[in-house]
């Protein structure tokens, strides 16, 4: 989808690195930091344009990433998506559980990586997508 034909329903926030650290210290420091934040952290890394819309009635994130006026929507969530949002392709990847299937952050990074033809497989470090604890 090409940025200037596309309509954000929603008012986004721009995320940069000091974005990514506010959410880093708001996070509930009983659990790991949320999936949703350091993806947007590496895809910053990327060179990706990053917005953000939070839902307000579900905690439901929307990462919208932009590259060479190439927009692409991951929506990340707790629960399935509405079946008719999903059936439109309202989102074009889906984090976590949806109708479909399952489908992992790891996953979609590959997926965005395939899609934007990047390849910087000996820099991307994604060990910080896994549940395994570190040493």
């Amino acid at each position: 989808m090409e940025a200037d034909d596309r309509h954000y329903p929603y008012k986004l926030t721009r995320v940069d690195k000091g974005f990514i650290c506010i959410e880093e210290e708001k996070a509930n420091k009983n659990y790991p930091i949320p999936k949703w934040i350091k993806f947007c952290d590496t895809m910053l890394d990327l060179g990706f344009v990053v917005r953000l819309h939070k839902s307000n009635t579900t905690r439901s994130k929307y990462v919208y990433i932009e590259k060479d006026g190439k927009v692409t929507k991951i929506r990340f969530s707790n629960h399935k998506p509405a079946r008719n949002q999903e059936e439109i392709n309202d989102s074009d990847f889906y984090v976590g559980v949806s109708h479909k299937d399952c489908i992992t952050t790891e996953k979609v990074i590959e997926k965005i990586k395939n899609l934007y033809s990047i390849d910087d497989s000996d820099d991307l470090d994604l060990s910080q997508y896994s549940f395994a604890k570190k040493a």
